[in-house]
């Protein structure tokens, strides 16, 4: 689904009622952090009621009635998303000539891309593999909370397929990739070519093996709009799928508390790539 986040009437909802949904969310989806920003978190909702075509009573009733399938759609606007392929173009670049082929020459080729809400980090990473390396050696899973996103997902579903920094940002990293290779018209709309998911794993969080670890876990820009206190809880938890000598790699822009990655030694800074020393 295209989300045009311009003009969006943050008014359509308040901080009280802001505040509600959350707590509303957070009932179904007890271990997610969500944002603290309730302006960010007004403007997504009223993104939600836009996108969804709900009226402020279809979420009072879904809320009265404890509509997780309304929770769950509700989760998938509010959470920080990606939508672009490639973005933040140098981290992919040392992705590509360092991170993924050390993997590969040392068979370390699990990879997990957690909190998904939408495809771009999944379709950036198998278009990386597939035009850089041997697709079929690795093995990505792709998690989520929220059933509704996995699903748009697991369906190839572009956020803005149109997007022209996407197909600059794709030249950059893969400078002979052609992107109609790696997409499919269907009913007029362009989705991801499903083609290439043969090594995907899609599972809901809170239905998968907890203590499964990876050698790549890529996270990114997932606690811009939380508060400190959770990003550290967010963080630590993500360390936690990391297998040893593997590599986290975050946003660019998050806030990192270097004492609380004691167990990681910093690859690259600016691009907030990580190794487990154990």
């Amino acid at each position: 689904m295209y989300r045009d986040y311009t003009n969006i009437p943050v008014d359509l909802i308040n901080d009280t009622t802001a505040k509600r949904i959350i707590q509303f969310v957070q009932i179904v989806f007890p271990y997610c952090y969500l944002p603290g920003n309730f302006f960010f978190i007004r403007r997504r909702i009223a993104l939600a009621m836009i996108g969804l075509k709900l009226s402020m009573d279809d979420i009072e009733n879904g809320m009265l009635n404890k509509d997780e399938e309304l929770a769950d759609q509700l989760l998938s606007f509010i959470y920080t998303d990606h939508t672009e392929l490639f973005r933040d173009t140098d981290a992919w670049i040392v992705l590509r000539d360092s991170i993924l082929k050390k993997m590969s020459q040392e068979n370390k080729t699990s990879i997990c891309i957690p909190n998904t809400i939408n495809g771009e980090e999944l379709y950036s990473m198998l278009i990386l593999l597939n035009e850089c390396y041997s697709i079929a050696e690795f093995s990505v899973t792709v998690s989520g909370l929220s059933e509704w996103a996995l699903k748009k997902v697991s369906d190839g579903i572009m956020s803005q397929p149109k997007i022209r920094s996407s197909l600059i940002n794709l030249k950059q990293v893969c400078e002979s990739a052609d992107i109609t290779k790696y997409t499919v018209k269907i009913n007029n709309v362009t989705r991801f070519n499903k083609d290439f998911f043969n090594c995907v794993r899609f599972e809901n969080e809170q239905k998968s093996q907890k203590d499964k670890k990876f050698d790549l876990v890529l996270c990114r820009n997932k606690t811009l709009n939380m508060s400190v206190n959770d990003t550290l809880n967010f963080h630590k938890n993500l360390q936690h799928k990391v297998n040893a000598k593997g590599f986290l790699l975050l946003g660019i822009s998050e806030f990192i508390n270097k004492k609380s990655f004691e167990q990681f030694r910093t690859i690259s800074w600016n691009e907030k790539i990580f190794q487990k020393d154990k």
